[in-house]
């Protein structure tokens, strides 16, 4: 099968036949050329809207016909295509059990409408995004479920609320699809990459990707305009991709540009210079969406994965990494891990009353007892004096963002006593 930008051709009438009734076309599906025998003899005709009979005598003619088997795409195909990637989608939701992070996420969202089938349904309004996405569910299936996840992470981010801005919940959908498109052609997305560098190229690479086809401009500047350095992983060694490496790269889809029936589904949208909220607000839940993405990978072979991965979550939502209207909402869902996310809270906002951050270290991690001076910060008024604390093994900041913590003597520093609920002082009550 070749999908180009007005055509679909099949290389035999079992595979168009399968096509035409996985997608539910018949009736619908036409023919761009007749069928014609060696003889130059009419078969089918072509433009005929194609029914059950029809197809049985294609598949019957195997063999007898000279001519190619196309299929015009017009918008009546898109709909049924955006239909089939659609239902793709949301089986990821629905095969997951109750305690699955992104069933939990959907079917128990903060604002009690379970519409987030509707939102992903009606997202592929745009015939290049639909065919777009068909073809990479069609030639690279593994890749199209991590894309999937990403969407679905990102709209989970921004269901939990009711925002007044439109079209927010399918741009952050599409934003979250669209993120890694440079990296189809690549083996990069099957493992965590935890270098923010790394993860910006791919952003900026990808933009520019959708740029060049006239994709919707609030995906392209929330894609290329997120902070994905701020969400680095350690200091992890960069995978030294290249943006010019990656500008090479994605070479085996290209996006369909020249279909003329490109009538949309709903009114053209507000562009990312009407609406600059749209644009963050989007770029933040995808920063979100990332987050877990790259924390499932790393911890998918640690016991109690959902709960270390919503726990780490609230410590850098704590520390100020994710919004917090946007990450607050999902955390608190998780009500059987509270007891976990108020220790990450606590230990979160007692580093943050650090004079100089991100000095101030709790330690040792994730039940601390003491604070350290990390970058031994002696002139701070908080250190205590001869109370030095060494280290004799490198700590790992997995999951918490930032650099390792080093063998060493570091200092030791008085915001300690704030980590016990009893000495909590009054005014961080309301960081609890």
């Amino acid at each position: 099968m070749i999908i180009r930008a007005d055509e679909i051709e099949f290389g035999s009438a079992s595979e168009f036949y399968k096509f035409i009734t996985i997608n539910d076309l018949i009736g619908i599906a036409q023919l761009k050329e007749p069928l014609l025998d060696a003889n130059g003899n009419l078969l089918i005709k072509d433009k005929v809207r194609l029914n059950e009979s029809i197809l049985k005598k294609i598949t019957n003619l195997e063999g007898k016909y000279v001519s190619t088997l196309k299929l015009i795409i017009n918008q009546e195909v898109i709909l049924k295509l955006g239909i089939r990637i659609s239902k793709e989608i949301i089986s990821k939701i629905e095969s997951q059990d109750n305690y699955s992070i992104l069933y939990h996420l959907f079917e128990n969202n903060q604002t009690g409408v379970n519409n987030y089938k509707g939102i992903i349904e009606n997202s592929f309004y745009n015939p290049k995004i639909a065919l777009f996405l068909f073809r990479i569910l069609n030639e690279k299936k593994e890749f199209f479920d991590y894309i999937a996840n990403l969407g679905l992470y990102t709209l989970a981010a921004v269901i939990q609320n009711t925002y007044t801005i439109r079209f927010v919940n399918r741009y952050a959908f599409l934003t979250g699809i669209l993120c890694d498109a440079c990296l189809m052609d690549t083996e990069y997305w099957q493992n965590p990459i935890t270098n923010g560098q790394d993860l910006t190229l791919i952003a900026k690479s990808s933009a520019a990707y959708l740029a060049r086809y006239n994709m919707p401009l609030p995906i392209i500047q929330a894609i290329s305009s997120c902070d994905f350095q701020s969400i680095q992983l350690e200091h992890n060694p960069s995978l030294r991709v290249s943006l010019t490496t990656l500008n090479n790269i994605y070479t085996s889809i290209e996006i369909a540009i020249e279909y003329k029936d490109a009538g949309t589904i709903e009114p053209e949208e507000p562009s990312e210079e009407e609406n600059p909220e749209l644009v963050e607000t989007v770029a933040q839940a995808l920063k979100i969406a990332k987050f877990i993405i790259i924390l499932q990978k790393k911890l998918h072979t640690v016991e109690k994965m959902a709960e270390k991965l919503i726990t780490i979550f609230s410590y850098n939502t704590e520390k100020g990494v994710f919004r917090k209207d946007l990450a607050d909402p999902m955390i608190a869902m998780f009500k059987e891990y509270k007891e976990s996310v108020s220790k990450a809270r606590r230990i979160a906002a007692v580093e943050n009353m650090c004079l100089y951050k991100p000095s101030a270290w709790a330690y040792p991690k994730p039940e601390p007892s003491q604070i350290i001076c990390k970058n031994r910060v002696i002139d701070c008024p908080n250190i205590e004096i001869g109370w030095n604390l060494s280290v004799f093994s490198e700590k790992d900041a997995l999951g918490y963002l930032g650099t390792k913590l080093f063998p060493g003597q570091y200092l030791k520093c008085k915001l300690e006593k704030y980590l016990f609920p009893e000495q909590e002082p009054k005014q961080n009550k309301k960081l609890r």
